[in-house]
């Protein structure tokens, strides 16, 4: 990765605070959709990104483990290392469902801006397309509060997998540690934020990153939320980046739900704009 800088994509990234199902019992769930952003990420010519994450985790009140294995296709700059597929608020790295309203944070941690190496060259056209790196998480929620409040902790590790020579991969093993706190607005919405540290291990590059947003049922069925997200860059050369969402969920029955969310960048180094679906199941 010595060459090139990774850059977000929507929330794919390590300060992504989300939380454990709304409604969802413990056990397993798993997820899939599409991600897309485009922006030039601080460079001369457009990126396009397209992400299919497909997760699975295994949660009980406390705990919460999973995996994402990423299909990914990059057409614009060989310098831009996509993250590995992570919706906002109410859909973790593994694929949890609906966000803080009336459940629990649990770190998603995927990343969007890792941490890099030299800055980046004159960037390079590319087309490429294949498997991305898989990241593996775990989380642990340590503190529920009689009033519904939960204090989260997580550790994420996203693995090189990808092909660093395509662009696929960050090249190297990153780790995210993170915390998260949820606090209830009534009994169906909530504010939620947290912070987070990632390190490159093969460079040593770091990164602090930070996240605040809300969201609650409007319905019985429908929920809606907004976050913002910041990231401090990794280099000297590098812009710090900050981006916003907006995301909405349909509980489609007590097994699936929806998911749908735009995210527009606030820096030159973000995407300029970007969204996706999930659908998330539970057996």
């Amino acid at each position: 990765m010595s060459s090139k800088f990774v850059c977000g994509l929507m929330l794919t990234a390590a300060f992504t605070i989300s939380a454990a199902p709304a409604r969802a019992d413990a056990g397993w769930s798993f997820s899939t959709g599409a991600d897309y952003t485009t922006g030039k990420y601080g460079e001369d010519i457009t990126t396009n990104i397209l992400i299919i994450p497909f997760s699975a985790a295994y949660s009980t009140d406390r705990w919460r483990f999973g995996v994402t294995a990423p299909y990914v296709r990059v057409d614009g700059s060989g310098n831009i290392v996509p993250g590995a597929g992570a919706a906002p608020g109410g859909l973790s790295g593994a694929g949890d469902p609906l966000s803080t309203a009336t459940g629990g944070v649990t770190p998603s941690g995927l990343f969007g801006s890792t941490p890099a190496a030299p800055a980046p060259p004159t960037p390079t056209r590319i087309e490429e397309q294949g498997l991305g790196d898989i990241t593996l998480s775990v989380g642990v929620t340590p503190l529920i509060a009689s009033n519904g409040a939960r204090l989260a902790f997580g550790l994420d590790v996203r693995t090189p997998t990808g092909d660093e020579a395509k662009s696929l991969g960050a090249g190297q093993t990153i780790a995210a540690l993170s915390v998260g706190y949820s606090h209830p607005i009534g009994e169906r919405s909530a504010i939620y934020g947290g912070v987070g540290y990632q390190r490159a291990f093969d460079s040593g590059a770091d990164s602090v990153t930070a996240t605040i947003g809300a969201e609650g049922y409007i319905t019985e069925h429908w929920m809606f939320g907004a976050s913002a997200q910041y990231a401090q860059a990794s280099l000297d050369r590098q812009a710090n980046q900050s981006q916003a969402s907006l995301y909405a969920g349909l509980d489609v029955s007590p097994h699936l739900r929806l998911v749908g969310y735009a995210v527009a960048g606030l820096t030159d180094t973000a995407p300029d704009s970007g969204g996706g679906v999930r659908l998330v199941f539970h057996p």
